[in-house]
Protein backbone atom coordinates (compact mmCIF):
# COMPACT_ATOMS: atom_id res chain seq x y z
CA UNK A 1 0.00 0.00 0.00
CA UNK A 2 1.17 3.40 -1.29
CA UNK A 3 2.57 5.93 1.89
CA UNK A 4 0.05 8.95 2.56
CA UNK A 5 0.38 11.76 0.50
CA UNK A 6 1.68 15.05 2.15
CA UNK A 7 -0.36 18.20 2.69
CA UNK A 8 1.80 19.95 -0.02
CA UNK A 9 1.48 17.93 -2.75
CA UNK A 10 -2.50 17.06 -2.01
CA UNK A 11 -1.95 21.00 -2.75
CA UNK A 12 -0.22 21.85 -5.78
CA UNK A 13 -2.49 18.42 -7.43
CA UNK A 14 -5.72 20.98 -6.65
CA UNK A 15 -3.84 23.52 -8.80
CA UNK A 16 -5.15 21.62 -11.55
CA UNK A 17 -8.63 21.73 -11.43
CA UNK A 18 -8.68 25.03 -10.29
CA UNK A 19 -6.62 25.81 -14.02
CA UNK A 20 -9.05 23.67 -15.53
CA UNK A 21 -12.18 25.21 -13.74
CA UNK A 22 -10.88 28.82 -14.02
CA UNK A 23 -11.14 28.67 -17.71
CA UNK A 24 -14.09 25.49 -18.17
CA UNK A 25 -16.25 27.43 -15.55
CA UNK A 26 -15.43 30.54 -17.29
CA UNK A 27 -16.57 29.28 -20.92
CA UNK A 28 -19.63 27.24 -19.25
CA UNK A 29 -20.76 30.19 -17.99
CA UNK A 30 -20.06 32.80 -20.92
CA UNK A 31 -19.93 31.23 -24.46
CA UNK A 32 -23.92 30.87 -24.80
CA UNK A 33 -24.81 34.42 -23.34
CA UNK A 34 -21.81 35.29 -25.84
CA UNK A 35 -23.00 33.61 -28.74
CA UNK A 36 -26.89 34.69 -28.88
CA UNK A 37 -26.73 37.97 -27.21
CA UNK A 38 -22.96 39.66 -28.47
CA UNK A 39 -22.30 37.42 -31.57
CA UNK A 40 -25.91 37.29 -32.67
CA UNK A 41 -25.48 33.56 -33.35
CA UNK A 42 -29.40 32.14 -32.72
CA UNK A 43 -30.43 30.11 -29.35
CA UNK A 44 -30.96 26.80 -31.10
CA UNK A 45 -27.91 26.82 -33.27
CA UNK A 46 -25.97 27.75 -30.31
CA UNK A 47 -27.30 25.05 -28.13
CA UNK A 48 -26.75 22.32 -31.53
CA UNK A 49 -22.79 23.58 -31.54
CA UNK A 50 -22.53 22.75 -27.54
CA UNK A 51 -24.24 19.72 -28.54
CA UNK A 52 -22.25 18.42 -31.31
CA UNK A 53 -19.47 19.64 -29.83
CA UNK A 54 -19.19 17.90 -26.57
CA UNK A 55 -20.56 14.41 -28.38
CA UNK A 56 -17.21 14.72 -30.75
CA UNK A 57 -15.29 15.78 -27.48
CA UNK A 58 -16.38 12.68 -26.23
CA UNK A 59 -14.24 10.38 -28.63
CA UNK A 60 -11.26 12.66 -28.28
CA UNK A 61 -11.78 11.71 -24.81
CA UNK A 62 -11.32 8.54 -25.61
CA UNK A 63 -8.50 8.49 -27.91
CA UNK A 64 -6.39 10.54 -25.85
CA UNK A 65 -6.79 8.31 -23.12
CA UNK A 66 -5.04 5.55 -24.85
CA UNK A 67 -2.05 8.28 -25.47
CA UNK A 68 -2.03 8.22 -22.13
CA UNK A 69 -1.80 4.56 -21.42
CA UNK A 70 0.94 4.54 -24.59
CA UNK A 71 2.93 7.43 -22.76
CA UNK A 72 6.44 6.59 -21.58
CA UNK A 73 8.75 9.76 -20.31
CA UNK A 74 10.98 10.92 -17.93
CA UNK A 75 8.11 12.98 -16.03
CA UNK A 76 5.94 9.74 -16.03
CA UNK A 77 2.76 8.99 -17.91
CA UNK A 78 0.10 11.41 -17.26
CA UNK A 79 2.42 14.72 -15.82
CA UNK A 80 3.85 15.52 -19.22
CA UNK A 81 0.76 16.92 -20.33
CA UNK A 82 0.56 19.14 -18.09
CA UNK A 83 3.69 21.11 -19.20
CA UNK A 84 3.26 20.38 -22.63
CA UNK A 85 -0.18 22.02 -22.84
CA UNK A 86 0.02 24.75 -20.32
CA UNK A 87 0.38 27.80 -22.82
CA UNK A 88 -1.86 26.13 -25.80
CA UNK A 89 -4.79 25.98 -23.10
CA UNK A 90 -4.18 30.01 -22.41
CA UNK A 91 -4.66 30.91 -26.68
CA UNK A 92 -7.47 28.68 -27.36
CA UNK A 93 -9.46 30.14 -24.13
CA UNK A 94 -9.15 33.59 -25.72
CA UNK A 95 -9.95 32.83 -29.47
CA UNK A 96 -13.03 31.02 -28.50
CA UNK A 97 -14.16 34.85 -27.47
CA UNK A 98 -13.50 36.33 -30.99
CA UNK A 99 -16.36 36.42 -33.69
CA UNK A 100 -15.44 37.66 -37.16
CA UNK A 101 -18.78 39.41 -37.12
CA UNK A 102 -18.84 39.36 -41.19
CA UNK A 103 -22.14 37.44 -41.34
CA UNK A 104 -24.44 34.78 -39.23
CA UNK A 105 -23.09 31.39 -41.27
CA UNK A 106 -19.39 32.79 -40.72
CA UNK A 107 -19.35 33.55 -36.84
CA UNK A 108 -21.63 29.99 -36.66
CA UNK A 109 -18.37 28.45 -38.43
CA UNK A 110 -15.81 29.92 -36.17
CA UNK A 111 -17.48 29.40 -33.30
CA UNK A 112 -17.80 25.92 -33.86
CA UNK A 113 -13.96 25.66 -34.61
CA UNK A 114 -12.83 27.34 -31.92
CA UNK A 115 -14.99 25.86 -29.22
CA UNK A 116 -13.73 22.65 -30.30
CA UNK A 117 -10.14 23.76 -30.66
CA UNK A 118 -10.44 24.71 -26.86
CA UNK A 119 -12.07 21.56 -25.78
CA UNK A 120 -9.55 19.45 -27.66
CA UNK A 121 -6.35 21.12 -25.85
CA UNK A 122 -8.82 21.17 -22.49
CA UNK A 123 -9.34 17.57 -22.53
CA UNK A 124 -5.82 16.44 -23.52
CA UNK A 125 -4.99 18.45 -20.30
CA UNK A 126 -7.51 17.53 -18.36
CA UNK A 127 -7.56 13.47 -18.96
CA UNK A 128 -3.84 13.08 -17.77
CA UNK A 129 -5.07 15.61 -14.87
CA UNK A 130 -7.66 12.86 -13.69
CA UNK A 131 -5.17 9.75 -14.05
CA UNK A 132 -2.57 11.60 -12.44
CA UNK A 133 -4.47 10.76 -9.04
CA UNK A 134 -4.27 7.18 -9.68
CA UNK A 135 -0.47 7.42 -10.11
CA UNK A 136 -0.30 9.23 -6.74
CA UNK A 137 -2.01 6.77 -4.43
CA UNK A 138 -3.76 3.46 -4.31
CA UNK A 139 -5.24 4.18 -0.70
CA UNK A 140 -8.92 4.47 -0.85
CA UNK A 141 -9.13 7.54 1.62
CA UNK A 142 -6.28 9.10 0.23
CA UNK A 143 -7.84 9.22 -3.31
CA UNK A 144 -11.12 10.41 -1.37
CA UNK A 145 -8.59 13.17 -0.14
CA UNK A 146 -7.32 14.03 -3.35
CA UNK A 147 -10.85 14.23 -4.71
CA UNK A 148 -11.50 17.09 -1.74
CA UNK A 149 -8.98 19.09 -2.89
CA UNK A 150 -9.30 18.80 -6.21
CA UNK A 151 -12.94 19.88 -6.11
CA UNK A 152 -11.47 22.39 -3.28
CA UNK A 153 -9.15 23.83 -6.39
CA UNK A 154 -12.51 23.64 -8.76
CA UNK A 155 -14.77 25.79 -6.83
CA UNK A 156 -11.83 28.40 -5.96
CA UNK A 157 -11.78 28.55 -9.92
CA UNK A 158 -15.12 28.51 -11.20
CA UNK A 159 -15.66 31.43 -7.77
CA UNK A 160 -12.49 33.49 -9.36
CA UNK A 161 -14.24 32.89 -13.17
CA UNK A 162 -16.92 34.07 -11.52
CA UNK A 163 -16.32 36.87 -9.50
CA UNK A 164 -13.25 38.15 -12.47
CA UNK A 165 -14.53 37.35 -15.78
CA UNK A 166 -17.80 39.83 -15.49
CA UNK A 167 -15.57 42.85 -14.05
CA UNK A 168 -12.81 42.59 -16.72
CA UNK A 169 -15.12 41.89 -19.42
CA UNK A 170 -16.84 45.23 -18.88
CA UNK A 171 -13.17 47.19 -18.96
CA UNK A 172 -11.08 44.70 -21.49
CA UNK A 173 -13.97 42.66 -23.47
CA UNK A 174 -14.44 39.02 -23.63
CA UNK A 175 -11.58 38.13 -25.54
CA UNK A 176 -8.44 39.78 -23.57
CA UNK A 177 -10.48 38.50 -20.54
CA UNK A 178 -9.99 35.13 -21.22
CA UNK A 179 -6.71 35.54 -22.56
CA UNK A 180 -5.66 36.67 -19.13
CA UNK A 181 -7.66 33.41 -17.37
CA UNK A 182 -6.00 31.63 -19.94
CA UNK A 183 -2.63 32.52 -18.41
CA UNK A 184 -3.55 32.03 -14.83
CA UNK A 185 -4.88 29.15 -15.65
CA UNK A 186 -1.20 27.72 -17.62
CA UNK A 187 0.54 28.93 -14.40
CA UNK A 188 -1.69 26.30 -12.38
CA UNK A 189 -1.08 23.32 -14.49
CA UNK A 190 2.84 24.06 -14.18
CA UNK A 191 2.34 23.91 -10.63
CA UNK A 192 0.62 20.69 -10.51
CA UNK A 193 3.06 19.32 -12.62
CA UNK A 194 6.31 20.66 -10.46
CA UNK A 195 4.37 19.77 -7.13
CA UNK A 196 3.28 16.36 -7.90
CA UNK A 197 4.90 12.46 -8.26
CA UNK A 198 3.48 9.23 -10.06
CA UNK A 199 4.03 6.16 -8.10
CA UNK A 200 1.61 3.99 -8.61
CA UNK A 201 0.73 1.72 -11.53
CA UNK A 202 2.65 0.32 -15.30
CA UNK A 203 6.48 0.41 -15.22
CA UNK A 204 7.88 1.23 -18.26
CA UNK A 205 8.40 -2.19 -18.55
CA UNK A 206 4.82 -3.42 -18.47
CA UNK A 207 2.93 -4.30 -21.37
CA UNK A 208 0.50 -1.69 -22.41
CA UNK A 209 -3.11 -3.17 -22.87
CA UNK A 210 -4.05 -3.01 -26.65
CA UNK A 211 -6.88 -0.29 -27.35
CA UNK A 212 -9.95 -2.78 -28.20
CA UNK A 213 -8.85 -4.92 -25.80
CA UNK A 214 -9.16 -2.69 -22.89
CA UNK A 215 -12.42 -1.54 -24.51
CA UNK A 216 -14.44 -4.65 -23.97
CA UNK A 217 -12.61 -4.77 -20.24
CA UNK A 218 -14.44 -1.55 -19.45
CA UNK A 219 -17.75 -3.32 -20.80
CA UNK A 220 -17.22 -6.07 -17.77
CA UNK A 221 -16.38 -3.74 -15.03
CA UNK A 222 -19.70 -2.62 -13.22
CA UNK A 223 -19.19 -0.01 -11.34
CA UNK A 224 -17.48 1.90 -13.93
CA UNK A 225 -20.77 1.79 -16.15
CA UNK A 226 -22.38 2.60 -13.03
CA UNK A 227 -20.53 5.74 -12.64
CA UNK A 228 -20.63 6.52 -16.75
CA UNK A 229 -24.44 7.21 -16.71
CA UNK A 230 -23.69 8.95 -13.26
CA UNK A 231 -21.60 11.68 -14.72
CA UNK A 232 -24.20 12.04 -17.73
CA UNK A 233 -26.45 13.20 -15.66
CA UNK A 234 -24.69 14.87 -13.15
CA UNK A 235 -23.04 17.34 -15.41
CA UNK A 236 -26.27 17.64 -17.10
CA UNK A 237 -27.51 18.86 -14.12
CA UNK A 238 -24.33 21.39 -13.94
CA UNK A 239 -24.64 22.31 -17.68
CA UNK A 240 -28.46 23.55 -16.90
CA UNK A 241 -26.96 25.40 -14.05
CA UNK A 242 -23.85 27.02 -14.92
CA UNK A 243 -25.68 27.84 -18.59
CA UNK A 244 -28.85 29.16 -17.19
CA UNK A 245 -27.41 31.11 -14.46
CA UNK A 246 -27.31 34.28 -16.62
CA UNK A 247 -30.61 33.67 -17.84
CA UNK A 248 -31.73 33.60 -14.62
CA UNK A 249 -30.00 37.13 -13.40
CA UNK A 250 -31.20 39.05 -16.67
CA UNK A 251 -34.50 38.10 -17.25
CA UNK A 252 -36.11 36.44 -13.87
CA UNK A 253 -33.94 38.80 -11.02
CA UNK A 254 -34.32 41.55 -13.84
CA UNK A 255 -30.09 42.54 -13.20
CA UNK A 256 -27.37 40.85 -15.52
CA UNK A 257 -24.79 42.32 -12.84
CA UNK A 258 -26.19 39.22 -10.48
CA UNK A 259 -24.92 36.46 -12.24
CA UNK A 260 -21.57 37.12 -10.41
CA UNK A 261 -23.87 36.67 -7.24
CA UNK A 262 -25.53 33.70 -8.27
CA UNK A 263 -22.16 32.23 -9.49
CA UNK A 264 -20.55 32.57 -6.09
CA UNK A 265 -23.71 32.00 -4.09
CA UNK A 266 -23.10 27.92 -3.71
CA UNK A 267 -19.58 28.67 -2.61
CA UNK A 268 -20.00 28.69 0.84
CA UNK A 269 -22.22 25.42 1.00
CA UNK A 270 -19.48 23.68 -1.24
CA UNK A 271 -17.06 24.89 1.35
CA UNK A 272 -19.21 22.84 4.06
CA UNK A 273 -19.91 19.91 1.88
CA UNK A 274 -15.99 19.51 1.51
CA UNK A 275 -14.98 20.13 5.30
CA UNK A 276 -17.17 17.21 6.07
CA UNK A 277 -16.88 15.06 2.84
CA UNK A 278 -13.76 13.21 4.15
CA UNK A 279 -15.19 12.50 7.18
CA UNK A 280 -18.54 11.52 5.93
CA UNK A 281 -16.64 8.78 3.12
CA UNK A 282 -15.13 7.50 6.26
CA UNK A 283 -18.49 6.55 7.90
CA UNK A 284 -20.36 6.05 4.90
CA UNK A 285 -18.08 4.80 2.22
CA UNK A 286 -17.89 7.57 -1.10
CA UNK A 287 -20.72 6.17 -2.86
CA UNK A 288 -23.39 6.47 0.02
CA UNK A 289 -22.05 9.27 0.90
CA UNK A 290 -22.84 11.14 -2.19
CA UNK A 291 -26.27 9.15 -2.82
CA UNK A 292 -27.58 10.61 0.67
CA UNK A 293 -26.60 13.96 -0.49
CA UNK A 294 -28.30 13.58 -3.93
CA UNK A 295 -31.31 12.26 -2.19
CA UNK A 296 -31.55 15.28 0.08
CA UNK A 297 -31.49 17.89 -2.57
CA UNK A 298 -34.23 16.16 -4.17
CA UNK A 299 -36.05 16.79 -0.98
CA UNK A 300 -34.98 20.19 -0.82
CA UNK A 301 -36.51 20.39 -3.86
CA UNK A 302 -39.69 19.30 -3.40
CA UNK A 303 -39.85 21.19 -0.74
CA UNK A 304 -38.75 24.52 -2.18
CA UNK A 305 -41.00 24.06 -5.41
CA UNK A 306 -44.44 25.62 -4.28
CA UNK A 307 -42.76 28.22 -2.32
CA UNK A 308 -40.92 30.05 -4.52
CA UNK A 309 -42.91 31.72 -6.93
CA UNK A 310 -41.53 35.54 -7.34
CA UNK A 311 -38.45 37.64 -8.32
CA UNK A 312 -39.03 39.29 -4.93
CA UNK A 313 -37.65 35.67 -3.00
CA UNK A 314 -33.39 36.49 -3.92
CA UNK A 315 -32.81 35.80 -0.58
CA UNK A 316 -35.02 32.46 -0.95
CA UNK A 317 -33.37 31.61 -3.68
CA UNK A 318 -29.91 32.23 -2.61
CA UNK A 319 -30.41 29.67 0.69
CA UNK A 320 -31.45 27.08 -1.67
CA UNK A 321 -28.60 27.07 -4.12
CA UNK A 322 -26.24 27.66 -0.74
CA UNK A 323 -27.82 24.46 0.74
CA UNK A 324 -27.33 23.13 -3.75
CA UNK A 325 -23.36 24.16 -3.02
CA UNK A 326 -23.12 21.61 0.01
CA UNK A 327 -24.75 18.55 -2.15
CA UNK A 328 -21.94 19.60 -4.74
CA UNK A 329 -19.44 19.88 -2.46
CA UNK A 330 -19.40 16.50 -1.10
CA UNK A 331 -20.09 14.87 -4.91
CA UNK A 332 -17.29 16.60 -6.61
CA UNK A 333 -14.51 15.16 -4.05
CA UNK A 334 -16.78 11.86 -4.77
CA UNK A 335 -16.86 11.45 -8.09
CA UNK A 336 -13.52 11.59 -9.71
CA UNK A 337 -12.45 9.81 -6.29
CA UNK A 338 -14.90 6.61 -7.59
CA UNK A 339 -14.24 6.66 -11.13
CA UNK A 340 -10.48 6.54 -9.74
CA UNK A 341 -11.48 3.14 -7.70
CA UNK A 342 -12.96 1.74 -11.18
CA UNK A 343 -9.81 0.87 -12.36
CA UNK A 344 -8.31 -1.28 -9.21
CA UNK A 345 -11.95 -3.07 -9.87
CA UNK A 346 -11.22 -3.74 -13.63
CA UNK A 347 -7.88 -4.76 -12.83
CA UNK A 348 -9.10 -6.76 -10.06
CA UNK A 349 -12.27 -8.92 -12.39
CA UNK A 350 -10.04 -8.79 -15.70
CA UNK A 351 -6.63 -8.60 -14.46
CA UNK A 352 -6.27 -5.73 -17.12
CA UNK A 353 -4.26 -2.87 -15.56
CA UNK A 354 -6.32 0.33 -17.85
CA UNK A 355 -5.53 3.54 -16.38
CA UNK A 356 -6.42 6.20 -19.35
CA UNK A 357 -8.92 4.69 -21.19
CA UNK A 358 -10.95 4.03 -18.31
CA UNK A 359 -10.78 7.55 -16.72
CA UNK A 360 -11.34 9.27 -20.32
CA UNK A 361 -14.30 6.61 -21.37
CA UNK A 362 -15.87 7.94 -18.26
CA UNK A 363 -15.02 11.22 -18.95
CA UNK A 364 -16.56 10.38 -21.94
CA UNK A 365 -19.97 11.14 -19.85
CA UNK A 366 -19.00 14.05 -18.27
CA UNK A 367 -18.51 15.50 -21.90
CA UNK A 368 -22.10 14.34 -23.12
CA UNK A 369 -23.78 15.67 -19.61
CA UNK A 370 -21.88 19.06 -20.19
CA UNK A 371 -22.83 19.26 -23.69
CA UNK A 372 -26.81 17.90 -23.20
CA UNK A 373 -27.10 20.75 -20.10
CA UNK A 374 -25.87 23.96 -21.84
CA UNK A 375 -27.38 22.50 -25.81
CA UNK A 376 -30.49 21.95 -23.88
CA UNK A 377 -30.90 25.64 -22.61
CA UNK A 378 -30.26 26.93 -26.05
CA UNK A 379 -32.58 24.14 -27.52
CA UNK A 380 -35.25 24.58 -24.63
CA UNK A 381 -34.89 28.57 -24.79
CA UNK A 382 -35.56 28.47 -28.32
CA UNK A 383 -38.50 26.23 -27.93
CA UNK A 384 -40.67 29.06 -26.18
CA UNK A 385 -39.28 31.64 -28.79
CA UNK A 386 -36.56 33.19 -26.74
CA UNK A 387 -34.60 36.23 -28.51
CA UNK A 388 -31.49 37.07 -27.49
CA UNK A 389 -32.25 41.03 -28.83
CA UNK A 390 -35.74 41.76 -27.34
CA UNK A 391 -35.37 43.91 -24.38
CA UNK A 392 -38.81 42.55 -22.54
CA UNK A 393 -38.85 38.19 -23.46
CA UNK A 394 -42.43 36.74 -22.73
CA UNK A 395 -43.77 35.02 -19.78
CA UNK A 396 -43.36 31.84 -21.37
CA UNK A 397 -39.60 32.43 -21.53
CA UNK A 398 -38.71 33.55 -17.85
CA UNK A 399 -40.83 30.10 -17.13
CA UNK A 400 -39.05 28.10 -19.37
CA UNK A 401 -35.53 29.42 -17.12
CA UNK A 402 -37.47 28.47 -13.65
CA UNK A 403 -37.18 24.91 -15.17
CA UNK A 404 -34.01 24.94 -16.75
CA UNK A 405 -32.49 26.20 -13.82
CA UNK A 406 -34.16 24.86 -10.49
CA UNK A 407 -36.73 22.17 -11.59
CA UNK A 408 -35.09 19.91 -13.86
CA UNK A 409 -31.46 19.80 -11.73
CA UNK A 410 -33.79 18.63 -8.97
CA UNK A 411 -35.52 15.95 -10.79
CA UNK A 412 -32.01 14.91 -12.15
CA UNK A 413 -30.91 14.48 -8.34
CA UNK A 414 -33.16 11.84 -8.00
CA UNK A 415 -32.09 9.69 -10.91
CA UNK A 416 -28.18 9.75 -9.17
CA UNK A 417 -29.09 9.03 -6.34
CA UNK A 418 -30.95 5.87 -7.77
CA UNK A 419 -28.03 4.89 -9.64
CA UNK A 420 -25.49 5.43 -6.99
CA UNK A 421 -27.58 3.05 -4.88
CA UNK A 422 -26.70 0.35 -7.06
CA UNK A 423 -23.13 0.84 -6.92
CA UNK A 424 -20.99 -1.45 -4.69
CA UNK A 425 -17.85 -1.13 -4.90
CA UNK A 426 -16.65 0.57 -1.71
CA UNK A 427 -17.89 -2.94 0.33
CA UNK A 428 -15.69 -4.81 -2.49
CA UNK A 429 -12.76 -2.37 -1.93
CA UNK A 430 -10.79 -3.84 0.88
CA UNK A 431 -11.19 -7.62 -0.54
CA UNK A 432 -10.08 -6.12 -3.99
CA UNK A 433 -7.26 -4.71 -2.54
CA UNK A 434 -6.09 -8.13 -0.19
CA UNK A 435 -6.38 -9.79 -3.88
CA UNK A 436 -4.24 -7.85 -5.93
CA UNK A 437 -1.43 -7.49 -3.86
CA UNK A 438 -1.64 -11.28 -3.41
CA UNK A 439 -1.50 -11.59 -6.80
CA UNK A 440 1.34 -9.21 -6.97
CA UNK A 441 3.12 -11.14 -4.32
CA UNK A 442 2.82 -14.45 -5.49
CA UNK A 443 3.86 -13.28 -9.16
CA UNK A 444 7.40 -14.88 -10.47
Amino acid sequence: MVQKLKLKEKLAYSFGDFSSNLVFQGISIYILFYWTDYAGIGAAAAGTILFISRIFDGFVDVIVGNLVDKTRSKHGKARPYLLWLALPFAFSAMITFWSPGSSEIVDIIFAFLTYNITMIIYTAINIPYGVLSVKMTDDQVERGSLGVFRGLGAMIGGMLASMVAQPLIGIVGYTWTFLIVGLVASCGFLITFKGTTERVGLTEQSEVVPFKEGLFSLLKNRPWIIMLFVGILSFIYSGLRMSSNIYMAKYYFNDENLVVLLNLISMPGMLVGMAFATTLFRKWGKVKACMYSYGAMFILTLIFYPIFNSPDQFILYCLYIILNGVVMGISSGGFFAMIADTIEYGEWKTTKRIEGLTYSAASVGTKIGGGIGAAAVGWLLALVQYDGTAAVQPDSVITMITWINLWIPGLLCLAIALLLSLNKIDKLYPKMMQDLHTRKEVKP
